[in-house]
């Protein structure tokens, strides 16, 4: 990992060999900021993977993004749903009909 400071900016170019002080530093000129990501692996169906990529396609992003954006998201979805069962607390039988 490569630090560099740039008009009062420290950033970090990450280990990718294709990462450079001078990409990094093009970020900082155009105002992005460079972030360093963590790999994870996951398994899925075949079916999962093949909608998730056609989604992906779809919406001109990636899968990887797409899981990223749920697990940001994850920690407020779940406390959301146990402020609602604590308001409600038959919220989760509710538009059951009984078998």
């Amino acid at each position: 990992m490569q630090k560099i400071t740039f008009h009062k900016r420290t950033i970090l170019t990450g280990t990718h060999p294709k990462r450079t002080a001078v990409a990094a530093l093009a970020d900082v000129e155009l105002g992005k900021m460079t972030r360093i990501t963590k790999n994870i692996t996951i398994a899925v169906s075949h079916g999962t993977y093949r909608k998730a990529r056609v989604w992906a396609a779809k919406h001109d992003t990636s899968v990887s993004e797409i899981v990223e954006t749920l697990l940001d998201y994850l920690p407020g979805v779940v406390q959301a749903f146990h402020e609602l069962r604590k308001k409600y607390p038959d919220f989760e039988s509710r538009g059951r009909t009984a078998d």
